[in-house]
């Protein structure tokens, strides 16, 4: 049977892989609807070696959540200047270490995110949000202004990242 996963997102496409999505919101209330219907589709392409997985929509969905993650003021800076995505950036943690890659609470933020968008597909969606962008092979006129535009539950994933973001309130996702 073929890596249900072989084609998979890129680092220049979305803070998250689809794979790695998956394993977050596998471990999230929010996430449970993203997640039976991954399930479904990996339990059709292993019951059907010719099934080709039918993930496009959560693709999209994690590619639209990137870029509109993407706009927001983070700490620290870009480890390259032409690098197409906000992350990898020069950031440290609380006790000054540095912080490698992406940091989990944006891959966490950004498949939350994602799963938001197609839980409300099709439903008026806050004024502050829209704006028209272009990641990749992705566009749309969907990405949040400022932090406080973000659904709760995406902001509190956040804090300690994003500059200005420390007046949030925790909430649990």
């Amino acid at each position: 049977m073929p890596d249900y996963y072989a084609d998979d997102l890129s680092s220049d496409q979305s803070y998250v892989t689809l794979e790695r999505a998956d394993e977050i919101l596998s471990q999230t209330l929010t996430g449970k609807t993203w997640t039976e219907r991954a399930a479904r589709d990996r339990q059709l392409a292993n019951d059907d070696p010719e099934h080709v997985p039918q993930r496009e929509d959560d693709k999209n969905a994690l590619r639209d959540a990137t870029a509109v993650l993407d706009d927001l003021a983070w700490k620290g800076r870009p480890v390259a200047i032409n690098q197409p995505l906000a992350f990898p950036r020069r950031l440290h943690d609380a006790q000054g270490r540095l912080i490698a890659g992406v940091p989990f609470g944006v891959e966490k933020a950004t498949a939350l995110l994602a799963a938001h968008l197609l839980e409300t597909e099709g439903q008026s969606i806050t004024p502050d949000l829209f704006q028209s962008y272009r990641v990749g092979e992705s566009s749309g006129v969907f990405r949040a202004k400022t932090p406080d535009a973000l659904p709760k539950h995406v902001r509190a994933v956040l804090t300690g990242l994003v500059e200005g973001a420390t007046s949030w309130t925790p909430v649990r996702p």
